[in-house]
Parts: structure tokens; C-alpha cells; sequence
């Protein structure tokens, strides 16, 4: 999918790489719906839907944690260099990596830890987009984000909660959170009305449940909340585990399992 009216800036946006997160997909076609004839300068490119399985993985492999890929490598990572190669090949001025959370998460932007002027850069267009900012602190390898900024081509992740195609308010706050990087860009006409976002909060895992057991949570996503406020519950027919926040955090998303299996994530934090 392409809209051209100059060669400056151009933007590209993926999407799909985990073939279950389809609300993203279905972003990118209602945005390119919106963008035509009211671009004002640029060009917006996107692979809309690279995971056609309806399943996270392909080949039995997360495809974004293959990148860049190989040449002749296993299938996954053959799928990751033309897809990685491809990208290269628009030399896109920014990237745009569209992702789904859990069904109870707020919409964000994830940069990855850096000094380079291309991750410079995603840290400002991060914060001009109006969400919550997160430094990626996950030891994550091959996400395409990472493996395109050391390719100095300014990438960033936005997390757009709800995955369900049929959450209308969901994909519609996924198009205007674009079409806010899109204003600042200069690539639409308008002002960009979201107050750019001072403080960049470290993400992180929190607390995770020592026991298997079923969850009862105590805050909900967007709410921030203190060092040491309780945040989940998560109890069986013997036991029960209390989780505490261990720092001031802003709640991301809470996980879909009504189940936690033991030393699993229950709660997404980014912590201040």
C-alpha cells in the first residue's frame, strides 16, 4: 500500500508481524482510507498484514524476534530479510512497527534504550505523538524496531491495545494516534493538538506470581499508582499471593489469563 506526494518525509508502517494482533492491520487500512487527498506532502508506505496465519507465531517462530534475518537461514528468518530488505529498499525517514496488547491496555510508544541520531530522533517523535512513552527494558533480541536503528533509520513500536477488529473505538483511537505523528511530520494538513509528553517512563514486568493461581486485580490501565500500592491477587484453594507495585508506575495492561501460571507476568508497568 502506497500514497506519494513528494519523496519527503517518507514514512513506511508494518504491521502483523504477530498474525493474531489483526487491530493493527485493520489501522492501517482505515488510515489509508483517511489519507486519500489530504496528504500534504511525503510519501506513506505499509505492509499492512505480514503474518497471514491468524496465529502469533509463523513457522513456529516469533517473527519479531528474527531480525534482521538471513539469506539462507530457516524459514522465519528467510521471511525477516526480505521483509527487513524490502523496508530498506523504500529508505524510509521513519518506521512505524503497529502492534496489539492485551484486551485491558492502554495505547503507547515503545523506543529502544540508545544514543544514535536515529534513536534520538524516535524519542521525539515518540513524545510528539501524545502517549505514554516506555524505554523497551525487556533484553529482546531481533525486533524490527532495534534492527532498524542499527541501520540508523528511525524506528519506533506503538502498542494499540485491544487486538478485536470489532472494538470500533479501539481502531479509531489507533488511527488518530497516527494521524498525530502524521501532523507533527508535516505529512497531513492540521495541527497537532496532543501535548507532547515530558517524562519517559522504563517498562517493566512488575511483580510476578509465585504460584499458580487465579488473578483478582486491583487497579485498572491508565491508572498511576504508588510504590507499594497493591495491585493483584492471585490465590488457589490453599494460598494466596499478594503483588505490590515496587516502584510509582503508570498501569499498561493487565494480562487476558484468569489463570497465572507460576513466574508468569501479571501486570505491565511503566515505571517513573
Amino acid at each position: 500500500m502506497s500514497i506519494e506526494k513528494s519523496r519527503k518525509p517518507s514514512i513506511l508502517i508494518v504491521a502483523g508481524l504477530h498474525g493474531d494482533e489483526v487491530g493493527a492491520s485493520l489501522v492501517i487500512k482505515r488510515l489509508f482510507k483517511k489519507l486519500q487527498h489530504k496528504i500534504k506532502k511525503g510519501s506513506v508506505y505499509a505492509f499492512p498484514l505480514i503474518n497471514k496465519t491468524g496465529k502469533r507465531n509463523l513457522f513456529k517462530e516469533d517473527l519479531n524476534r528474527k531480525f534482521p534475518g538471513k539469506k539462507y537461514g530457516n524459514k522465519a528468518e528467510m521471511l525477516t530479510y526480505q521483509v527487513f530488505n524490502s523496508i530498506k529498499k523504500y529508505a524510509p525517514d521513519f518506521v512505524l512497527d503497529l502492534h496489539n496488547d492485551w484486551k485491558k491496555a492502554i495505547h503507547y510508544s515503545v523506543i529502544e534504550p540508545g544514543k544514535s541520531k536515529a534513536s534520538e530522533k524516535a524519542r521525539e517523535i515518540a513524545k510528539a505523538s501524545g502517549l505514554p512513552v516506555i524505554i523497551e527494558t525487556d533484553k529482546i533480541t531481533g525486533n524490527l524496531a532495534s534492527a532498524l536503528l542499527k541501520q540508523n533509520i528511525t524506528a519506533i513500536t506503538l502498542e494499540l491495545g485491544d487486538a478485536n477488529i470489532k472494538n470500533e473505538k479501539n481502531i479509531e483511537r489507533g488511527v488518530k494516534d497516527i494521524w498525530n505523528i502524521l501532523l507533527y511530520l508535516g505529512t497531513v494538513k492540521g495541527k497537532n493538538s496532543k501535548r507532547q509528553i515530558k517524562k519517559i517512563l522504563m517498562y517493566s514486568q512488575g511483580p510476578k506470581s509465585s504460584i499458580k493461581g487465579e488473578v483478582k486485580f486491583f487497579v485498572k490501565p491508565g491508572e498511576i499508582i504508588n510504590k507499594g500500592q497493591k495491585v493483584a491477587e492471585v490465590y488457589d484453594n490453599h494460598q494466596k499471593e499478594v503483588l505490590m507495585a515496587k516502584e510509582k508506575a503508570l498501569i499498561l495492561g493487565l494480562t487476558d489469563s484468569l489463570t497465572i501460571k507460576k513466574g508468569k507476568q501479571v501486570v505491565a508497568f511503566g515505571n517513573f
